[in-house]
């Protein structure tokens, strides 16, 4: 006789064993490139600077200026104006010191970063009652972008410097 119809499906069964592994497929194409990163090269933008030019004082409202370039690795700070100019937008850490002079009338001394012609923190010290020379250091980080330019200001008091007393500027 003739093949019946065919019949309503039946219940799903168990899972059969695991077979033999496939052969492997032929490597795929490389991926797009990704965005280019940020440099990591630390130390590509870096100074450092020293006043010690006699026996003089920086008064307030004065602009510090160095006399003596130690390291300018990116060319981005003028000693001569005391003004660094960020070369490329990132992060960078500076150092500070000088001796200030509490031996006049002045209470404090007063050092302002200036960023773009604001001051935007003070570095300072108050005097004690015994008028001697007090040690002035800071270090700081600023995220800069480029163009944008830094420089330090005395807005009150006095700093010393000499061959012996050195006011000094580092940044990388």
């Amino acid at each position: 006789g003739q093949q019946g119809s065919t019949g309503p499906k039946g219940l799903q069964g168990s899972q059969g064993p695991t077979g033999p592994p496939g052969s492997q497929g032929s490597k795929g194409s490389n991926g797009l490139q990704g965005p280019k990163g940020a440099s990591s090269d630390f130390g590509r933008i870096a100074f450092a600077a020293v006043r010690n030019h006699t026996s003089e004082q920086f008064i307030s409202s004065t602009t510090i200026t160095y006399n003596v370039p130690v390291e300018n690795i990116g060319n981005a700070f003028s000693h001569e104006s005391g003004i660094f100019t960020c070369p490329e937008s990132g992060s960078y850490f500076f150092s500070f010191s000088a001796e200030s002079d509490s031996s006049s009338s002045f209470g404090a001394i007063h050092v302002h970063v200036n960023i773009n012609g604001k001051n935007e923190f003070v570095i300072d010290n108050h005097y004690e009652k015994d008028k001697s020379i007090k040690n002035l250091s800071y270090q700081w980080s600023s995220k800069l972008k480029a163009g944008e330019t830094m420089k330090l200001m005395i807005t009150s008091g006095r700093l010393r410097y000499a061959s012996n007393r050195e006011i000094h500027f580092r940044g990388v």
